[in-house]
């Protein structure tokens, strides 16, 4: 059951997601930080290449739109607040 699910975030992900408090944005079965606007999905996660905190926008159909690796969590911030905007339904 959907009840029992534990979903493991890394903690740099949870204390972003903590501070940033973005409107409309939960935690994914991954472990990632997503939101879903219209038919696109903004991700917030730890790069397992290089483990950076990266961005992106996918379309339903797993098409990338965009992927950035900002400096801070500040830049993030910005970075999805923007993406939010550019892909606003």
């Amino acid at each position: 059951m959907l009840k029992d699910v534990i979903i493991r975030a890394d903690e740099r992900l949870i204390r972003f997601a903590e501070k940033a408090k973005l409107p409309g944005w939960y935690f994914a079965f991954d472990g990632s930080y997503c939101c879903m606007l219209g038919r696109n999905l903004i991700c917030i996660f730890i790069n397992s290449d290089t483990n950076e905190m990266d961005i992106t926008v996918d379309t339903v159909s797993q098409k990338n739109l965009e992927w950035e690796t900002p400096e801070s969590d500040d830049e993030m911030m910005k970075t999805a607040y923007r993406f939010m905007e550019k892909y606003e339904p």
